[in-house]
C-alpha cells in the first residue's frame, strides 16, 4: 500500500495483486484501476458514486452524450478507450474505461 498526498487529500494505493489495484481518494471514492493501462473499472465508478443498483455500465454506452464524447475520441483507437475485461475474476470483470472518461461515468446516474 503506498499514499500520495496533494494539498488537500491523501490518495492511498492498495495493491490487489500485480496488475489491479484500488486507489482510495476520500472515504467513499474508491475505484478499481488496471495498473498497466490506468483504465479504470465502471462499476467501482458507479458504486463510489453512489448510482442506483439499477445503473449499469451499458446504460453509459446507450447516452447521445456518451456518442458525442466518443467521436470526440476517434483519433484514439476505441479500444484504448474502453475495454470488457470479462477473463478476470468476479470482483474485477467488467467494463474498463481511460481515465479521461472516468468524470462522465461518475455523472450519469446525477442526470439520467
Amino acid at each position: 500500500m503506498s499514499t500520495s498526498e496533494n494539498t488537500t487529500t491523501a490518495i492511498v494505493h492498495e495493491a490487489i495483486n500485480e496488475e489491479y489495484e484500488y486507489i482510495q481518494y476520500n472515504k467513499q471514492l474508491r475505484l478499481i484501476r488496471s495498473v498497466k493501462d490506468d483504465m479504470y473499472q465502471m462499476q467501482s465508478i458507479l458504486t463510489a458514486c453512489f448510482a442506483p443498483e439499477n445503473k449499469t455500465p451499458n446504460e453509459w454506452f446507450e447516452l447521445n452524450s456518451t456518442h458525442e464524447l466518443l467521436s470526440e475520441f476517434e483519433h484514439v483507437e476505441l479500444k484504448k478507450m474502453y475495454q470488457d475485461r470479462q477473463n478476470l475474476p468476479s470482483h474485477l470483470k467488467g467494463i474498463y474505461v481511460h481515465k479521461f472518461l472516468v468524470s462522465s461515468i461518475a455523472i450519469l446516474h446525477v442526470f439520467h
